[in-house]
């Protein structure tokens, strides 16, 4: 083997640090954001609790039955409403597909939902909130609204 031919068979010193250098940076810089999930999930499941209430304003508007959206720290629960009245006893609207299991959503950990609390979509008028007022779903830090008339989930 010819000198030439077993200098350029590896890398020098000066390669082989700055590789270790950039890693180090990427290491310090880029693993704290992929390890921390809370905003990813809280984002998650804001978009989760929106689409759960369009769908019971959907299953209110197609059954003609109201449908009752329960908030209880961690879950948001859909159940169809027994003459005026929401309860925790109330029938569970199904999850769509067909599926016998409840329509129930949790909060990852670390996520609070709130208010505690019931309110309704009308079947008889175009999916709006009972009682006639808007209602605010706070997950962390940002806010579902569910508009007043309308039934708008923003």
């Amino acid at each position: 083997m010819t000198r030439s031919a077993a200098r350029s068979a590896g890398f020098t010193m000066v390669e082989l640090v700055t590789v270790m250098v950039v890693a180090s940076i990427l290491a310090v810089f880029a693993l704290p954001k992929l390890t921390n999930t809370h905003g990813t999930d809280e984002r998650s499941f804001y978009d989760e609790v929106q689409t759960a209430l369009r769908y019971g304003q959907k299953i209110a508007l197609a059954s003609r039955r109201n449908v009752c959206v329960r908030v209880a720290n961690p879950n948001v629960s859909l159940l169809y409403a027994v003459g005026a009245a929401c309860a925790a006893g109330n029938p569970a609207v199904p999850v769509p597909g067909g599926a016998a299991a409840a329509y129930t959503i949790t909060a990852p950990t670390g996520v609070a939902v709130g208010p505690n609390g019931f309110f309704q979509f009308d079947s008889a008028n175009s999916g709006s909130p009972l009682p006639n007022a808007s209602h605010l779903i706070t997950v962390g830090n940002r806010t579902v609204t569910v508009e007043i008339n309308t039934g708008y989930v923003h």
